[in-house]
């Protein structure tokens, strides 16, 4: 509900509904954050006066929207969250995150999100699930590879918790070693 037009009428809400099941999105999570990603969208755009102007951004961030190939089911250990290393990257990072956009939105979407690997000027960052990626990569990105780049990590590669690359020691090889010694580099 918004307190400034009051509540969407139902002719805007199946309308959003036909959107979402055009593109056959029927995972709460991932509408949650279509939803939340046309709202932030619209409100950028300075006050808006009708729900038309928000069916218009729904229509946007569904068309924006990928979806992920789910992996194939697993039985197995339940997956938790590791322990965030103060000093990482990502840690620091975060750090400047929080105080640009604010609490609640840090909460929301950066505070479970973890580290887990570095080669060269990469970091490797897990996300809860995918509508948590999707939603900081369309909205925070900008945001993030800035201060990333104040920390000279120039590229960020996200993955999803739930697929089990959360385990303790274990981090993808992505990209071959890319030698961190200036020296090795051939930098003089």
């Amino acid at each position: 509900m918004d307190r400034r037009i009051g509540a969407p009428d139902e002719q805007h809400l199946r309308q959003w509904s036909r959107i979402l099941e055009q593109r056959a999105i029927a995972q709460p999570e991932i509408i949650c954050a279509l939803l939340d990603s046309a709202r932030v969208a619209a409100d950028r755009s300075g006050e808006w006066r009708n729900w038309s102007f928000l069916t218009l951004q729904i229509q946007l961030a569904v068309e924006r929207w990928r979806p992920q190939t789910p992996p194939p089911e697993t039985i197995g250990p339940e997956r938790t969250l590791v322990e965030e290393d103060p000093a990482s990257e990502w840690a620091i990072a975060k750090a400047k995150i929080r105080t640009q956009i604010g609490e609640i939105p840090f909460s929301n979407w950066f505070a479970q999100t973890r580290q887990i690997g570095r080669q060269g000027r990469q970091i490797i960052v897990t996300a809860a699930d995918d509508a948590s990626r999707f939603f900081v990569e369309a909205e925070y990105g900008n945001v993030t590879r800035t201060v990333l780049a104040e920390l000279n990590i120039h590229e960020i590669h996200w993955t999803v918790r739930e697929r089990g690359w959360a385990d303790e020691g274990f981090v993808p090889q992505l990209l071959p070693k890319v030698p961190s010694d200036s020296n090795e580099r051939g930098d003089r």
